[in-house]
């Protein structure tokens, strides 16, 4: 469904199945321009002794307009941040 410049959608796997555990629809936006894009990546390595280490890194790449940019920097930092610490949080539980 198309309203306003936005699209919903629905999550699929790259295979073409629908996510299990998320079966919401999202709103997308449509750009009417060529859209600006913020990336931000972040990584930490785990001492895991014996000379041994575990390396975690996320990233996020986000389609904003120019104008948007600042703000759509602060959230990409802030989402990579924030998955960073669930992936770390998950490695710390299983090792």
């Amino acid at each position: 469904m198309i309203r306003n410049g936005e699209k919903t959608v629905t999550m699929m796997y790259k295979d073409g199945t629908l996510l299990k555990s998320r079966d919401e629809k999202l709103v997308v936006r449509e750009f009417e321009v060529e859209p600006a894009r913020v990336r931000c990546s972040l990584g930490l390595t785990l001492n895991l002794g014996n000379f041994e280490s575990l390396r975690i890194e996320t990233g996020v790449d986000i389609p904003c307009y120019l104008e948007e940019v600042e703000q759509a920097q602060k959230f990409c930092y802030k989402t990579a941040e924030n998955e960073l610490s669930r992936i770390k949080g998950e490695a710390q539980k299983n090792l």
